[in-house]
This record gives C-alpha cells, sequence and structure tokens, in this order.
C-alpha cells in the first residue's frame, strides 16, 4: 500500500475514531460533519481509500474499515496522542494549540521518529515529578520564541 496524503489519513482517523475504534459501520454524512467537508468529497475520498483497501463502501452511504484501514488508522492516532502528550505535557503548549499542532505534525513524521518519540514518552511516563519538572520546557524560564510570528511571512518557520 502506498503512502496516503494527509487528507486520506485524516479521513481514514476520522472514521476509526467515529466508529468505535473501526469496530462499527459510520455514515458519510457523519464523516462530512466530522470533516466539515460536503458529501461529495466525503464520496470520493472513500472511493478511493476502498479502492486502495483501507475501506468498505457498504448500502446506504455505510462506510466499514478494513483491517488495513485500523491498523493504519491507529497508527495514525497514535502518533497524534503521543504528539499531543509532549506537546502539552513537555513543551507546555495550551491544549487547544497542541491539538492543532498535533494535527498538522502527524503527517509529516517519519516512523523512526515516531518510534523514538514514542519510547521517549514511555521514559517520560516512569518519571517522577520532580524529574518530569527538570526536564520540562517552557515553564518560567526564558521564551526565546514568544514574540515570533506564526506567519509563514515571517520566515523562521520556512
Amino acid at each position: 500500500m502506498r503512502k496516503l496524503s494527509p487528507s486520506k489519513q485524516d479521513y481514514l482517523e476520522v472514521i476509526w475514531l467515529l466508529g468505535e475504534r473501526g469496530r462499527e459501520p459510520v455514515s458519510v454524512s457523519r464523516i462530512a460533519e466530522r470533516l466539515d467537508v460536503k458529501l461529495p468529497s466525503v464520496t470520493r475520498s472513500v472511493q478511493s481509500l476502498a479502492k486502495a483497501g483501507y475501506l468498505a463502501h457498504e448500502p446506504r452511504g455505510l462506510v466499514r474499515m478494513t483491517e488495513a484501514g485500523r491498523g493504519q488508522a491507529e497508527m495514525i492516532h497514535h502518533i497524534h496522542q503521543d504528539l499531543l502528550l509532549f506537546l502539552v505535557e513537555v513543551l507546555g503548549v495550551p491544549e487547544e494549540l497542541a491539538e492543532n499542532d498535533a494535527a498538522q505534525i502527524e503527517h509529516c513524521l517519519s516512523s523512526v521518529t515516531a518510534g523514538r518519540l514514542h519510547r521517549w514518552l514511555l521514559m517520560w511516563e516512569g518519571l517522577d515529578e520532580a524529574e518530569r519538572a527538570a526536564l520540562r520546557v517552557g515553564r518560567g524560564g526564558r521564551r526565546i520564541f514568544e514574540d515570533l510570528s506564526d506567519h509563514p511571512s515571517a520566515g523562521w518557520r520556512a
């Protein structure tokens, strides 16, 4: 199976979440509502994902995940959760911003980086609070990036 676009990864993750971790069928209207897209866009994406072997399109607009789709969605969701934990707990990023950042970053991470982040977080979970506090970033210290613009034209992210 080939690499999925960020949009297709989002579809799989949403279908997995709406369908009780991929165990239940989901209507295309619920997918459209959750992703805030029009029904024809959902239908095209579902057809593409079905052709690739990730979904089965059932009668009456229902979509069911295949084993391959469940596996891919679980991996995407797991990476998202790891990123969210790292951004909030370690870097001190506010939760809403961390959620948005994790949703963007999850699509760019290699499996090597995702695996190393996960192993680092397992180590983090084993630390006591004093050890975690010593490793946290941005809490009370100098905030060198605080005044930088998030706009792409600012150049520092480009």
